[in-house]
Formats: structure tokens, sequence, C-alpha cells
């Protein structure tokens, strides 16, 4: 998380850890909190599944998280949110991801966009030798934790029908190596 225009004010593991203690009851560790040690032992998870939001109180977790890095620390965040997700997200998902944002929050705009594609457009815009042109037609290949996509964009447009999902991420290359 960070605000815009600067490098990013915090960086964490989007994982959440849930432990039963019996004299505080239960416990829940975001991030950087969870010591190295209790990653294996305890009920930890993240709120997403391949790139998905399904565990709506672990984004809750998260979320309140990098607010307070942020230095925001009331109820209501007075700031817009962009929200990144993956390619062809299911409706559901960005509903509920709206709804929390919205009533939980009290974020005054949300915006939702593809990573990769905004990369793509970062790029696009910078001075080079062979700028990319609106019009212009690229394959955008974005590695994931637990997935890769691969979105062809075609003279200018993002052709979502022909964009492909890899159940191989960067998580199992490093498996693997």
């Amino acid at each position: 998380p960070g605000i815009s225009g600067e490098n990013p004010n915090c960086v964490y593991q989007s994982q959440v850890c849930k432990q039963r203690d019996a004299k505080r009851g239960l416990r829940v560790q975001v991030g950087l909190d969870i010591p190295e040690n209790d990653l294996g032992k305890n009920f930890t998870r993240g709120a997403t599944d391949r790139g998905v939001v399904v565990h709506f109180d672990s984004q809750e977790h998260l979320l309140d998280y990098g607010f307070a890095a942020l230095g925001i620390e009331a109820d209501r965040v007075n700031h817009p949110v962009v929200f990144t997700e993956c390619v062809c997200n299911p409706n559901t998902s960005r509903h509920l991801t709206t709804e929390m944002l919205f009533e939980r929050y009290g974020v005054p705009q949300v915006c939702f966009g593809v990573d990769s594609l905004f990369s793509l457009y970062h790029q696009r815009q910078q001075p080079s030798e062979h700028p990319f042109a609106p019009e212009g037609t690229a394959l955008v290949v974005s590695v994931g934790h637990a997935a890769t996509h691969i979105l062809p964009y075609i003279e200018g447009k993002l052709d979502a029908g022909n964009a492909m999902r890899l159940s191989i991420g960067g998580a199992h290359a490093t498996e693997y190596l």
C-alpha cells in the first residue's frame, strides 16, 4: 500500500494468522506481525485463492493493517481507493469488495483495474525509442504468486475473450527450483 505518487510506505505479506489462546481467546496477526516460526504451525491464510478474493474476513484484516500502516486510523477512509484485481475477476467478488470498502471504510470512490494493464499503460507513456502507440498491439504476461495470466492487447483494447490463465505462478517456480 502507498499514497499515489509515492513509493510504497509499507510492504508486507498478505497473510492472516488466527490463533486460539487460552488466556486471550482468538488472536489475529497480520502481515509482518506474524512471527516467522508461526507460519507453519497456526492457521494462516491469505484473502485470495489464485488471485480472486474469497476470504472476506481475512481481506478486512489486511485492509485494516494496510490503512493503519498508512496512518489512517479512523473508521472512515477519506481517500479514493484503487484496487487491483486479476483479469476477468468474478462480479460477485468485486461486488462484495466494493460493498466492504463503502460500508465498512466509507471510501468516497473506488476504482478496479488489472495491475498488469496499469503497467502496460504506464510503459506506453514513457519516452523511449519504440513508443507504444495507444492503438498498438502487445502481449502482456503477468506472473503472479499462484497463477500466470496472458493478456492479448490488440489495437489499443484488451481482448478478454482470448485471455488465458495458467495455474502456475511464482510460488510454483520457487518450489520447483
